[in-house]
């Protein structure tokens, strides 16, 4: 009968040795996902213990909001970042406006593009526009000057639609910096951005995810 006890105590302790593995290995991706949130999004470190196993998880330092914080910093980290409202009176975040861009080669219309400027070069679409992670801050802009490459017949263009994100359609035939001149509704000076224009044969077009 002893021996007998000694065998299913073995057998209980080999189960309960194979079963945690497994629980972890199930609820791995869950876990996962909470402690994501809470130390990144919120600087704060998690510990835990079952039976003989412990855990102390703590964020980096570049993924730790700093003490004082504000909450759009801390919905910054955490990646909430599509309804922020910007504070009124404060200067705007650095990233308040950006600039994205794409672009695209149509094989179909190289030989038309070749003819209309003179250069025997792959012709690019392009397509850029001004993006912003906060609510509203497109509808703060009153109109964008464009800045292209002095090559183009119409270096300076102007876009007023927010609708589209002030998008601008344009070919290149070479890489480039882009500046653009954000002037806002309730500021004096414009916002300048920039974007180095890099050419793609097959990228995305942003003239189908504009609409938010």
């Amino acid at each position: 009968m002893e021996t007998n006890h000694e065998v299913i105590n073995a057998w209980a302790e080999m189960i309960g040795a194979i079963a945690w593995p497994l629980v972890v290995l199930v609820l791995f991706p869950f876990l996962l996902k909470l402690l994501h949130s809470w130390v990144v999004g919120y600087g704060k470190e998690i510990a835990f213990s079952s039976g003989k196993i412990s855990l102390v998880v703590k964020p980096t330092e570049a993924s730790r909001p700093p003490a004082n914080a504000t909450p759009e910093e801390k919905a910054l980290r955490a990646g909430e970042v599509q309804n922020i409202e910007a504070s009124p009176g404060k200067a705007l975040p650095a990233d308040y406006f950006f600039l994205n861009h794409t672009s695209f080669l149509r094989p179909d219309k190289q030989e038309e593009f070749q003819k209309r400027t003179g250069i025997a070069r792959k012709h690019y679409d392009i397509q850029l526009i001004v993006d912003s992670y906060y609510r509203d801050a497109l509808q703060r802009i009153e109109y964008v000057e464009y800045l292209l490459h002095r090559a183009y017949p119409h270096p300076v263009q102007y876009r007023r639609s927010a609708k589209d994100h002030f998008m601008l359609k344009e070919l290149a035939n070479g890489e480039y910096v882009a500046l653009a001149k954000v002037f806002l509704k309730d500021a004096k000076e414009p916002l300048v951005l920039q974007r180095y224009i890099s050419l793609w044969e097959s990228g995305p077009r942003l003239d189908n995810k504009v609409e938010h």
